[in-house]
């Protein structure tokens, strides 16, 4: 029995960083959602090198449009797709051109199942193995740039520095209403 609770307690301690984190990463996507004009945001998973949808994935997308289109008139969806590595980082513009496609596939590959069991609802793609070009930054009035700015902002787009979930192989599906 005292080892059972010596157990319960050393499990409880390994999991504490992990639950003290949690709602900072909740305010992060919530914020980022808001940054976009979105109420609602999830993320889906992609296997290593492949643009299929997992048959979770696919659960997990339908159910997300279920439960969207019970909250109201959807006016738009919004797919930010990675790659197989991070939102680039520094001075570095963007990923390799594999990674890039990669990428814009994934984002597709969500656009097609959102056309096959949604009518009419548009959806905007951005790919996440990019930054915007120097002009987009310096007019700041792309949609592109401020998607971007936003993961930026909140610490998903550089998980490495903030502590934030991986992004690499994901994909942020966001959700807006008229």
């Amino acid at each position: 029995m005292n080892v059972y609770r010596v157990a319960l307690v050393c499990l409880w301690f390994l999991c504490l960083p992990a639950v003290a984190a949690e709602p900072e990463i909740a305010r992060a996507y919530n914020r980022t959602a808001q940054m976009n004009d979105a109420r609602m945001i999830t993320e889906l998973s992609f296997a290593a090198g492949s643009s299929d949808l997992t048959g979770d994935a696919r659960r997990q997308l339908g159910d997300f449009l279920h439960d969207a289109k019970a909250l109201g008139t959807i006016s738009g969806i919004k797919v930010a797709s990675w790659a197989d590595h991070e939102y680039p980082n520094g001075s570095r513009r963007t990923l390799d051109r594999s990674s890039r496609r990669l990428a814009d596939e994934r984002g597709q590959e969500i656009q097609n199942y959102i056309q096959d069991n949604s009518e009419g609802i548009k959806t905007e793609l951005y790919n996440m193995a990019e930054k915007p070009d120097a002009m987009e930054k310096l007019f700041n009035t792309s949609d592109n740039v401020k998607l971007k700015y936003s993961l930026e902002k909140t610490g998903l787009a550089h998980p490495d520095k903030t502590r934030m979930p991986p992004k690499a192989s994901r994909a942020l599906v966001m959700i807006v209403y008229r």
